[in-house]
């Protein structure tokens, strides 16, 4: 096995640990799957927090059915209400309710506060030669992804 193959597996393997441990996105009452903390994520990264379902389809990379099935779910555990366009009725957007929101700051909490909590174990150069690489890592994953497009 190639040296480029144990480390896409590796990676692989802490982003599935990540998403097990460290993005423990359940409560008692509601499990957000990784599509859905995506969805919450990018309303919470827009400016006017509401995104069109084209929109969604196009930062998800993803098929509409598929959006529409996540959107569907969301709207059932209450995490997102669709809003139709004043200016054009054909256009629906999907917008986070304040459980919504809530819910993603919480698990975004923990994530975060995992994620150091394991950098503190490094080393403090270990850790910032950590930090780099995965801006560096993340700069290119940006550009295959465009490429791709």
């Amino acid at each position: 096995m190639s040296d480029g193959n144990q480390e896409s597996m590796l990676l692989s393997s802490i982003m599935y640990t990540y998403y097990r441990k460290g993005l423990v996105c359940e409560t008692e009452d509601v499990k957000l799957s990784s599509g859905e903390f995506a969805v919450l994520q990018l309303l919470r990264d827009e400016p006017q927090r509401h995104l069109l379902i084209g929109e969604l389809t196009e930062k998800l990379q993803t098929t509409q059915p598929a959006v529409s099935q996540i959107v569907k779910r969301m709207e059932k555990k209450e995490l997102i209400r669709k809003e139709v366009s004043r200016e054009d009725k054909r256009n629906v957007y999907v917008c986070p309710t304040k459980r919504g929101s809530e819910l993603f700051e919480y698990f975004f909490g923990n994530s975060c506060s995992f994620t150091e909590r394991v950098i503190r174990r490094m080393e403090p150069e270990h850790g910032r030669e950590l930090l780099l690489l995965l801006q560096e890592f993340a700069r290119c994953a940006e550009e295959e992804i465009r490429e791709e497009n």
